[in-house]
Order: C-alpha cells, then sequence, then structure tokens
C-alpha cells in the first residue's frame, strides 16, 4: 500500500468511489451500498482479524459489482488483499441466483484459509442481521419481495452456508454467531444452534458469569446436552426440566440458586424469543 496513509482508510475511500460511480444502494434501502462494506469490515476487525482481512472486506463487492479489476487492487494494496477479494467475488453475476449460490457453497467446502473463510462469514454475518432489519421495517411480503429466491431458498442458502464453517472451525466466535443469528431469523426446529455452549455449573458466579456473557464463560469444549432456549422451554413448559439438568441443578448449586439460574436463562431465551417473533410479524 501506497505511502504512509492508513489502509483501512485508503479502502474507504476506494470502495466509496467504486460504488458510487454505479449509483449502488443497499437492497431496501436508499443508503448507499459502502455502508455494507463498512459493517462487514468493521465485524472482522471486532473478531481481531488483521489489516488486510479488514481493508479486503471494504474492498469486497468492488470487483463483482462495479468495473474494479483485481490488478487495480492489487496496484494499490497488494497482492493478498486482491487475492482475498477475488476468493469472494462471484465469478459471473448474469448466472441465475442459485447457480451462483451453489458455486459459493461449493468453493466454501474446498477452502481451507482462515482469513478466506472470516471473509465469507463476516459478510453474510451482515447479510443475516440486514434482513432481520428489513423485516421489521417492510414486513415478510415486502422483504422477500426484493430477492431474487424467496425465503425458502434463502433460508437452504444460509443454513447451509453456516454449517460448512462450523464444520470448518466449531470453536470459532465468527462461525458461532452467525449460525446463532440464522437460526433467530430462520427458526428450524431441526438445528440446535451452538451458540450457548455448555459446561458443568460449579458455583453461582458461574451462572453470572454465564449471563453476561454466554460465549466467553460458557466453555465451548464439550458438547452441550441442552441449549438455554430449551432449558428455559423445558422449565416454563409441562414437562419439567430434563432429568440430567435436574439432578445437575440440585447437587451443584441447590434448590433456591438453581431457580434463579434458570429463571435468568429462562429470562435471556424469552428475549431472543420476543427478537425471532418481531422478525416474523
Amino acid at each position: 500500500m501506497a505511502g504512509n496513509a492508513n489502509p483501512r482508510e485508503q479502502a474507504l475511500a476506494f470502495a466509496a468511489e467504486a460504488h458510487a460511480g454505479v449509483h449502488q444502494e443497499r437492497k431496501g434501502t436508499r443508503f448507499p451500498y459502502v455502508a455494507h462494506p463498512i459493517r462487514v469490515a468493521e465485524s472482522l476487525a471486532r473478531f481481531g482479524l488483521g489489516d488486510d482481512v479488514v481493508v479486503a472486506r471494504l474492498l469486497h463487492d468492488t470487483i463483482e459489482d462495479t468495473d474494479v479489476t483485481a490488478d487495480e487492487i492489487a496496484a494499490v494494496f497488494g497482492a493478498r488483499v486482491a487475492a482475498l477479494v477475488q476468493s469472494v467475488s462471484e465469478p459471473d453475476k448474469s448466472l441465475p441466483w442459485k447457480q451462483r449460490k451453489e458455486h459459493t457453497l461449493a468453493r466454501l467446502r474446498d477452502e481451507d484459509d482462515p482469513d478466506m473463510l472470516a471473509l465469507t462469514a463476516a459478510d453474510k454475518l451482515d447479510n443475516v442481521r440486514s434482513i432481520t432489519d428489513t423485516l421489521r421495517h417492510l414486513g415478510q411480503g415486502r422483504t422477500w419481495d426484493l430477492f431474487k429466491e424467496g425465503r425458502g431458498e434463502q433460508h437452504r442458502y444460509y443454513r447451509t452456508l453456516a454449517e460448512i464453517l462450523l464444520g470448518k472451525d466449531p470453536q470459532s466466535r465468527l462461525f458461532r454467531t452467525l449460525d446463532y443469528e440464522t437460526q433467530t431469523l430462520f427458526p428450524d426446529p431441526r438445528h440446535s444452534t451452538s451458540f450457548f455452549a455448555g459446561k458443568p455449573l460449579g458455583t453461582p458466579h458461574d451462572a453470572r458469569a454465564y449471563l453476561a456473557d454466554p460465549i466467553r464463560h460458557w466453555r465451548p469444549d464439550r458438547r452441550p446436552d441442552h441449549s438455554a432456549l430449551e432449558l428455559a422451554t423445558a422449565w416454563i413448559g409441562a414437562n419439567g426440566f430434563p432429568p440430567s439438568v435436574a439432578d445437575l441443578r440440585c447437587r451443584r448449586c441447590g434448590g433456591r440458586i438453581g431457580l434463579l439460574l434458570v429463571l435468568g436463562v429462562a429470562a435471556v431465551a424469552l428475549r431472543r424469543r420476543e427478537h425471532i417473533d418481531a422478525a416474523q410479524a
């Protein structure tokens, strides 16, 4: 990259000019399209990715949607950034939607570069969040009318993509967040999200830490028996606690503390359920 310019600021200016040149707006809004790569790049920075990845994400749709070429990106930002951008660009936008998405899924299955996987995950995470926002604003009918394929095909695509990424790295916080938010957008009883990964509870402090930050404090190195939503549903419904959870509650926490814990978990889960219902309204 040229001179001492901040590479992220340089990439932002480059992307803004490129997308403005084709008068591109974000789907469902009148807002300049560059808002999308900015949000994606910010997510990558928050998840700890380096400059090359963040810069590539600011530029990630320039080859696909504007007249910018990989050679132009390489000349300004370097070969690694250009390769990253090219790796997440659809080769032919004139092809039918299903064919393009199948190409994306096939490429992802064969990809082992963690930076390229992160680029894809952050892009799709922002798409899922944008769809959720549009559903709140426009409702089901008007939202899905914006897309080349309807809710069913979109569900299949994002669910398959999230599962491929989790298969590559089940412990990735980025991939697990995409998995969780995909399940929030497309509730599917056949799928149990891994966002709330479990561990045995030892002390009330464990419960407080979990409720404050589930991903950080609820250890992901053991396969969970029950998600927070499943625990809350069992507690509120007629079936009571699953036997293994009831036994754990009595042995580890004591009745009173155990009840407070489940109330807290239920509150977290029900707030997420309200979010899902609002998105479907």
